[in-house]
């Protein structure tokens, strides 16, 4: 059920192709655009462009794991404006560079208001990934659970909160970067 019916403006396009995206958005105005989907720095690039001049306030969702992998973290430990890339050498090393060339390009591209939404593991009764879940039922049957950092900490949120800390964002149209835990 889509409660919100024509009170928002749903457009399809490929994100990562900056004909389609600039085309779909094109002679449009936003008060606010929510990107779940901007996993690098050419996405953000693409957006950028497309909406300078057409957007009141942009709120990205990043993510925690643009952090580096050690135990004991403090925000101050990242600044992705400092960004350098590196040779990432699996998927989740791929996913969090990505983020942080992102967050990049927008803190230091964008012309316009922007919020980055630094968001932990969701969990919740929608989470398709079942993360959560596996782990109990791993140590139910008291099959061996892996983890690379044995001093990392995870922190979780359940899907009501992170949908709360997003539309807070769009709220307040505060800039900066937020991490929500």
């Amino acid at each position: 059920a889509d409660p919100f019916g024509e009170q928002v403006l749903r457009l399809k396009a490929d994100r990562t192709q900056k004909e389609a995206f600039r085309q779909a958005v094109q002679n449009k105005k936003f008060d606010i655009v929510l990107d779940q989907t901007c996993m690098t720095a050419e996405d953000a690039s693409i957006a950028i462009d497309a909406l300078r001049g057409n957007i009141k306030h942009y709120v990205m969702t990043s993510t925690l794991s643009v952090y580096p992998q050690k135990g004991d973290l403090k925000e101050t430990d990242l600044d992705t404006r400092n960004y350098s890339p590196k040779v990432a050498t699996n998927p989740g090393e791929q996913y969090s560079q990505g983020k942080q060339a992102a967050e990049q390009k927008f803190l230091l591209q964008s012309d316009f208001s922007i919020s980055i939404a630094r968001i932990p593991i969701i969990v919740g009764p929608d989470d398709y990934t079942k993360r959560l879940l596996k782990h109990v039922e791993f140590t139910k049957i008291e099959k061996e659970i892996f983890f690379p950092n044995l001093n990392a900490k995870f922190s979780y949120l359940s899907s009501e909160d992170a949908a709360a800390a997003l539309m807070w964002l769009c709220e307040t149209t505060k800039n900066g970067v937020y991490n929500f835990q």
